[in-house]
């Protein structure tokens, strides 16, 4: 991977963690959706981060809408982890 690419994969993940930890869900969605346009990978903690913010400051349905698509998406890991 380029050192720019590189780059460019930090700060979105790291945009996608603050975005989510200062509960603006849309901004951090956005993110996630230009990481998938581009072929990025979020690394899965950041997943993790957007979910508990969700479930903490956000709306059920909008929490589950992001776990299906991170089930969906390529993040099947996590679904892993959080289902019994």
């Amino acid at each position: 991977m380029k050192e720019g690419h590189s780059t460019v994969v930090k700060l979105c993940d790291l945009l996608f963690q603050v975005y989510a930890d200062n509960k603006m869900f849309d901004e951090a969605v956005g993110v996630y959706d230009f990481m998938e346009s581009r072929g990025f990978e979020i690394d899965e903690r950041s997943c993790m981060v957007c979910l508990l913010a969700l479930k903490r400051f956000g709306t059920l349905e909008d929490c589950l809408a992001l776990f299906e698509r991170l089930q969906i998406d390529c993040y099947p890991k996590i679904a892993d982890r959080l289902l019994p």
